[in-house]
């Protein structure tokens, strides 16, 4: 018998539940709380302390009043709705027991509490991001599978070049095997002393507008002061101010026309890299010719974010080293190799994370088999968009367990996938702990295997940090090459070739994925290994495995360069300085002089 008929359901839909306290949640949802943060609601301002995040910073208010000011907003976060129903007897009382009416209460009261859950679930799903295979897809257009095996490939074609990159480094900065690299040592195993005494403050800026003009972007006519069509459209604050982040930030506010670039010289390898990254990305933003504001603005922004992470290798491109440091020898090769280590270790670290999260989840096992229990036999799918174009998407398995083949089958049915469950905390740890292990090559704790959460992310935003790092190094090979076959051979940051094929690729704003950029111009040499004669068909399904091995053919030359230079002469000790304390000892005792110390005369006592 029904707790209640359909008329009273009916009148429940125009009812929510509100809640006169305002709780503090554990997780983000669409509830009000207490707490201040990244959520929608505006609430109030507060002063910039160093360490927060730039996103935050009121700009309006800053060029107003010359104060750092950061927003704060309200957050909204989960409500627990808990209903306790009384069963004990005194619920019993009554022609029509109290029972019944505190079950048609909690009845009553549960889909209100989840109406609004439910409606977004919905929304989900008419824009096909009900599942979290669903909005990996819509966010950043590759299928769960293809994506794995993307990262996967990516650290197999790596894994040889990060145990000598590793080894390296270890004998030369720590001092240590390999095998003894911990993650707390991953910062001192990268560093680059050498470099940095020679990027002072200021000459990092420098040679970031140099290394642009190379490219034919002049940035003094892109920013206020310059002429021109896009005069004004680049702001561009270099000034010292106190409690200023030493990071360089740009930000595309309304590209193409309000960009700004925010800088304040403090030198070093570090601030030449960021330099370099984010001037970049501003420039992009300045000369999108998107017609629409989405289209310029939002999107995963993978094309124009690859042409950063170009840019930015320079700082440890063996050329530009030498052009723009006194770099020269020994210590040329040791900042060419930690470079090369440390932009290794942070691609193959973003191929972890994406493993670990597509795999905690249960959304992919190795081997390309998203089931809990085993499988009898596998059914070849379609060939991937994203990986080997004769390599399997997904594997799918049926869930029949019978030990007898059936008699006989009039047509084959589609086999039903069984989703692999997600991983509980402590396989989750154990999971984290094996990738980054894998990807860092350096040893982590139990300790460090409980910072999982840390890096937790169900928008898997590590895979286009990888796909845009991967179209780089692609990027980087075509424009050698092109570079190379020009009548004045010389870098690519210096041909007119790089310039046009970077202006097509900013052109198409953050909404230019790195698997749709522009192919090279015809008069681009086809890179060897035959690709370029398919690349009508399907440029996602050409690209990615030639770009990991891309990748693993540009850090191969970087670890093993050697600087021609010749070793500085070797010089002969000198031993001086161990005899200036005798010397003076040897003269007083031979002279007998003034420096010379006499024996003590015993006078005889009188009787």
């Amino acid at each position: 018998m029904p707790l209640f008929g359909s008329d009273f359901l009916k009148k429940l839909e125009y009812l929510s539940i509100v809640s006169k306290r305002v709780f503090r949640g554990s997780l983000l949802a669409q509830r009000r709380t207490m707490q201040m943060g990244g959520g929608i609601e505006f609430a109030d301002h507060r002063d910039y302390t160093p360490g927060d995040d730039f996103r935050y910073i009121d700009w309006n208010l800053y060029a107003r009043h010359g104060e750092l000011l950061l927003k704060r907003f309200q957050e909204e976060e989960d409500l627990h709705v808990y209903f306790f129903l009384d069963c004990s007897r005194s619920m019993g009382f009554g022609k029509t027991p109290k029972f019944d009416f505190a079950r048609q209460i909690c009845a009553a009261l549960a889909p209100l509490a989840l109406a609004r859950d439910a409606a977004l679930e919905e929304a989900a799903k008419q824009v096909g991001a009900g599942s979290f295979e669903g909005r990996v897809l819509l966010l950043h257009g590759i299928p769960v599978a293809d994506l794995a095996a993307l990262a996967e490939r990516t650290l197999q074609a790596t894994d040889a070049l990060a145990d000598k990159a590793v080894a390296s480094c270890a004998q030369r900065n720590l001092g240590l095997t390999p095998d003894r690299v911990q993650r707390a040592d991953l910062a001192r195993l990268v560093r680059t002393g050498a470099a940095d005494a020679e990027l002072a403050a200021g000459k990092g800026w420098d040679n970031a507008r140099q290394t642009l003009a190379g490219l034919g972007i002049d940035l003094g006519a892109l920013s206020a002061s310059g002429a021109g069509t896009l005069a004004g459209h680049l702001v561009i604050d270099a000034a010292v101010a106190q409690g200023k982040a030493a990071r360089p930030l740009a930000l595309l506010v309304d590209p193409p026309t309000d960009v700004r670039l925010s800088l304040r010289p403090a030198g070093g390898l570090d601030e030449q890299r960021a330099l370099l990254h984010e001037t970049t990305r501003a420039v992009a933003g300045v000369l999108t010719l998107a017609p629409r504001w989405e289209l310029a603005a939002l999107g995963d922004g993978t094309a124009a974010a690859g042409t950063a992470f170009l840019v930015e290798s320079l700082a440890g491109d063996p050329q530009w080293l030498r052009d723009f440091t006194g770099l020269r020898g020994q210590a040329l090769d040791d900042v060419v190799h930690a470079e090369a280590t440390y932009r290794l270790l942070s691609v193959r670290r973003a191929a972890a994370l994406v493993l670990f999260e597509l795999e905690r989840r249960g959304s992919w096992r190795p081997g390309g088999v998203a089931a809990a229990v085993p499988a009898p036999a596998p059914v070849p799918a379609a060939p991937s968009l994203v990986g080997d174009s004769m390599t399997a998407s997904v594997t799918t398995v049926a869930a029949a367990a019978t030990s007898t083949p059936p008699a006989a089958a009039p047509a084959a049915t589609p086999p039903t996938p069984v989703p692999a469950r997600p991983l509980d905390a402590v396989a989750t740890a154990a999971l984290y702990r094996q990738l980054l292990q894998r990807a860092t090559r350096s040893a982590f704790s139990a300790a460090d295997a409980g910072r999982w959460p840390l890096e937790a992310d169900p928008w898997v935003r590590p895979a286009a940090t990888l796909r845009a790092a991967l179209f780089a190094a692609r990027l980087g090979g075509e424009l050698e090459q092109a570079a190379a076959a020009q009548l004045t051979a010389g870098p690519w940051w210096r041909s007119p070739v790089s310039e046009a094929r970077l202006r097509s690729i900013w052109a198409g704003g953050r909404s230019l994925r790195a698997e749709d950029a522009p192919p090279p111009a015809p008069t681009t040499p086809l890179p060897p290994d035959g690709e370029g004669a398919n690349r009508a068909k399907d440029r996602r399904g050409e690209r990615a495995p030639s770009a990991a091995a891309a990748l693993a053919a540009l850090f191969e030359r970087r670890l093993a360069y050697h600087a021609p230079d010749a070793p500085p002469p070797a010089t002969r000790p000198d031993y001086k300085f161990m005899q200036g304390d005798r010397k003076p000892k040897h003269k007083a005792k031979a002279k007998g002089g003034k420096g010379a110390v006499k024996a003590p005369v015993k006078k005889a006592k009188k009787k």
